[in-house]
């Protein structure tokens, strides 16, 4: 039984076919063994199972390239001996702050043989309705009303409770990279409604100050300078750009703070200022 890991040992990547990722055992795959020394290793069905090294190490790195997405992250951060749950994965990642929206939740230790007892799911700090144990690795829920950007997902169990950072966004919201180094780049993100369109700001100052109907400015008032301009959401609801990053000593250790105003509409003009989101220049 693995029990812990070192930085910069093997991460283990479960992979479906066409990448989308598959749970340690489902209809037609079998992880059978894992060996985290020297250059890793492990058993499983052909063409789905693979291990990327990953140097520094780091949990919940999304790794991208034309044709597939994923994220690497250390099964052996639980300790699979406790029957503690692990979340690994909020589908959809998105949904309305009204509420309302089935989730699928994937991890581990959701039922332990009947051991798990009464099992509670949270988003936001606020909990979810119709929670259903499907399985030890997947339950299902719906969402509370929230407040715009993301909000931690928590499971707890009588075994313990894990937590999926901004695991689900309560749209309009904001998702940016907390850390963006530079030569890299800079993600961001914004979730909406088809129909509406968005204006991303950014400051060297985070503020708040109240604007009502418009809700709460929080950054500025001075400086604030045009991150993305005024956008359509796409059909999909999810607008994300990729900014590089130039190398400036100078801009080392900064941080940026980022917020975006939704238009829902136009007539009646309709906007919202949304979440903040902080991003420290390395």
């Amino acid at each position: 039984m693995i029990r812990a890991i070192s930085t910069g040992l093997a991460a283990l990547c479960a992979l479906a076919a066409g990448g989308s990722a598959q749970l340690a055992t489902s209809p037609g795959y079998t992880l059978e063994a894992v060996s985290l020394g020297g250059a890793g290793g492990g058993t499983g069905s052909p063409g789905t199972a693979a291990f990327a090294a990953q140097e520094p190490a780091s949990d919940d790195e999304p790794l991208a390239s034309a044709s597939f997405q994923l994220e690497v992250g250390f099964l052996t951060r639980y300790d699979l001996e406790s029957g503690e749950p692990g979340l690994f994965d909020v589908s959809p990642a998105s949904g309305p702050i009204a509420g309302g929206t089935p989730i699928t939740l994937s991890g581990l230790h959701f039922d332990r043989g009947g051991t798990a007892g009464v099992v509670t799911v949270d988003v936001g700090g606020q909990p979810a309705s119709s929670v259903v144990v499907v399985s030890d690795t997947t339950l299902t829920a719906v969402t509370p009303p929230g407040s715009y950007g993301p909000a931690d997902v928590t499971v707890s169990t009588a075994l313990g409770s894990a937590v999926r950072a901004g695991g689900h966004v309560f749209t309009p919201g904001l998702v940016t990279s907390p850390v963006a180094w530079q030569t890299g780049t800079l993600r961001i993100a914004n979730h909406g409604p088809l129909g509406a369109s968005f204006q991303t700001q950014f400051s060297t100052v985070a503020t708040s100050i109240p604007l009502p109907p418009f809700g709460t400015l929080l950054i500025g008032p001075a400086p604030i300078l045009d991150g993305v301009p005024i956008t359509p959401y796409p059909a999909s609801g999810l607008s994300e750009v990729i900014v590089p990053i130039p190398t400036s000593p100078s801009a080392a250790g900064t941080t940026l703070h980022f917020q975006t105003a939704a238009i829902l509409s136009f007539a009646p003009l309709d906007v919202q200022l949304l979440n903040r989101q902080s991003v420290l220049l390395q």
